[in-house]
Parts: C-alpha cells; structure tokens; sequence
C-alpha cells in the first residue's frame, strides 16, 4: 500500500491555485470597502467629530457640523470668495483625524479669454486658476490651514467670506432635525489689537428637574472660539459673515488659520495645534496615540513585508472591472455564436478560431 506525500511547495501551489479561481472565490482580496455615510466626510479624534457635506463644508439646515461631547457645536460653515461657492477638485481623509479639499475658480476679475471652440469642456479656471487647499486636523477642537495661491498671470482682488452658526443641538436632533429643546445662544465678535480676531458662540442654561426622587438644577455652559490668524488682513464682521479683503499678485500666496476651540462645562479643552499641523502632529494626541499603538497586541505576517498581494488584488479587481465592462458584448458574442446557422469557423494550426462579428470585432481576437 502506497501512500502520496505531497511536498509544502506543491500544497502553497494548490491553495494559490485555489484562492485565484475567478468565480468561487470573487470577493477574496477585493478592494471594494463600505461607506455606511457616502453623504459626508467625517474627521474625529477624541471626543471631537466633524462631519462636512461632500463638497467639504456644512449648509444651513443640514445634520452635519461640528460635534463635542455629543454636542453640535458649530451647524453652519461654509466658505465663498466674493459671493461665489469654491469648485472642489480632490477632496479626501488622510487619516481618521485629518482631512485635505483642493479647490478651483477663476480669479476675481481676469479675463476667462475665449471660448474653447473644440470640444468646449476646457474651462476657463483650468488655465486661470485661483486655487484654494485647505487641509483640517481634529483633536481638542479642530484646526484648519487654508492656503491661497493666485496661478494665473494677472493680479486679483477679492473678498474671502466665512458664514459660520451654531446651534448647540444634540447627535439626535441633529440627525432629525427636530428641536425639543429650544436653547438661545450669545454671539459675539472681538478683534482686540493684542489679541487674535475670533467669534464665540456661547450657550448657557438652567432648569429645574424632579425625576424619579431626585431632583435638583441642571446647568449647560458651552461654547465654540473660531479664532483667526492672518498675516496682512483686517477680518470685518457683518451681517453674520467674516470678510477678509486678500489682494494676490501672479503667482502669489496667502495663508491663514482656523482654530475652532470648544468648551464643555467642566471639560478643559487644551488646543495645541499649530500652523501647518496637518503635515507635522505635535499634539498630545498624537503622542497618546504612538504610545497606545506600541504597547498594544498586534498581528503580522510574512505577506506585509511586500506588496505582492497588493498587487494580485489589484490584478484581479481590473479582471473584474474588465468583465463587467464588456458583458454586454460577451453576452452578444454567445448569443450570436449559439444562433447563426451560418457561422463558420477556421481552422488555424489545429485550433479554430470564430468568424469576426460586425458588433465588436475586438472579440474574435
């Protein structure tokens, strides 16, 4: 009696062969991943959590904003230059707390030149461009860099708006967007000479109440700065907009910074980020966050020194895509082939090869 003792080399070769099969194992290695929220963009550490449209910002009337502690505390941010909404180009997360948007216009009071008389898709802004990069960080608070940079070949003048509201409404009311508590807030505006401009928004209550044998008062103080740091401008504040006036020569740049800094009652929020953060984390969060990782139990495996299953993955989400691209002409090709009474074949080399067909001659290749 004989026994068959298969080497581990010709085993790896059999469960390779097997994990490769394009259909009955479809969706090992697919790249595809779920987006429970594809309507938004999130960016959160902490207890902080920004949630934007698609297009990066927060509409009035929306359930996005900016939640603290459960708390949102800013529902209403959008940005606009001389009255006219930015077009995004690339918006994307970098990390699950930070965040970058490319935008594109033309810049205020250039010559867009003429029509494009060809196929009449190149715009205007794509050979004069104002382009705008803005690039976001969550940990107490979030902390925005904007950049502004002139590359068309006259100067600019304009006026860069921010709309900014709040409504201090919980996870649930935002969602419904039904009040059942009305709140009344303070807004004030202060632009100090030693001091940095900034808006706050603040909110503070009381009540009684008597629930199931305990009673007493309940207190809310919470509140958001939105603090400005600008070299060269004078922010205003009116009509419930922040305008700042920018002035760029070609090929000229401008930058600032927003600091959305809350405060929750007995909370201390302690905001560390400074400019440019996005590229170089300093804050605490980012050392609790190194720390944590190091001390933590994590798995590794002999695949992640190399990208070879990246690319096989890759391979076969393009064999995939390739399908479902051409089913329609492959189902025609079978439908055809089955059918046509007159249907020849040719013999080349042993093998037969099907007549072209007129629908796709790309097939019978």
């Amino acid at each position: 009696m004989t026994h068959k003792v298969e080497s581990e080399g010709a085993k790896a070769q059999h469960r390779a062969e097997k994990t490769s099969h394009p259909t009955k194992y479809e969706y090992c290695g697919s790249l595809i991943s779920l987006q429970p929220h594809n309507d938004s963009w999130f960016v959160a550490q902490g207890r902080t959590v920004l949630r934007t449209g698609r297009n990066g910002f927060i509409p009035d009337g929306s359930p996005y904003g900016l939640f603290v502690c459960e708390t949102r505390l800013l529902s209403k941010y959008e940005m606009r230059i001389d009255g006219k909404e930015l077009l995004p180009v690339a918006l994307s997360n970098v990390n699950q707390h930070s965040w970058a948007g490319y935008y594109v216009m033309l810049p205020p009071g250039a010559d867009p030149g003429p029509a494009d008389k060809g196929s009449g898709d190149v715009q205007a802004y794509s050979e004069n461009t104002l382009e705008v990069r803005i690039t976001r960080t969550a940990a107490d608070g979030i902390h925005e860099d904007i950049d502004i940079v002139n590359y068309s070949l006259e100067s600019t003048s304009f006026e860069l708006q921010f709309y900014f509201d709040a409504d201090f409404a919980s996870v649930t009311e935002a969602d419904s967007n039904r009040r059942r508590t009305s709140r009344s807030k303070k807004e004030r505006w202060s632009n100090e000479p030693l001091q940095k401009p900034q808006l706050i928004f603040h909110c503070k209550q009381s009540h009684k109440y008597k629930n199931q044998g305990e009673k007493g008062q309940a207190e809310i103080d919470r509140g958001l700065k939105i603090a400005i740091t600008a070299k060269d401008c004078a922010p205003r504040y009116g009509k419930e907009r922040i305008s700042i006036p920018i002035k760029l020569n070609p090929g000229a740049s401008w930058h600032a910074c927003l600091d959305f800094v809350p405060w929750i009652e007995e909370w201390a929020f302690s905001h560390e980020y400074l400019c440019y953060a996005f590229h170089e984390e300093r804050s605490r969060f980012t050392r609790l966050r190194d720390e944590s990782l190091q001390k933590a139990t994590h798995f590794a495996s002999p695949a992640e020194r190399h990208l070879r299953s990246v690319v096989t993955n890759c391979i076969r989400q393009a064999t995939r895509d390739l399908v479902a691209l051409r089913q329609r002409s492959l189902l025609v090709f079978k439908d055809r082939r089955a059918v046509e009474p007159g249907h020849r074949q040719q013999a080349t080399g042993g093998k037969f090869r099907p007549r072209q067909l007129h629908g796709d001659p790309g097939l019978a290749a």
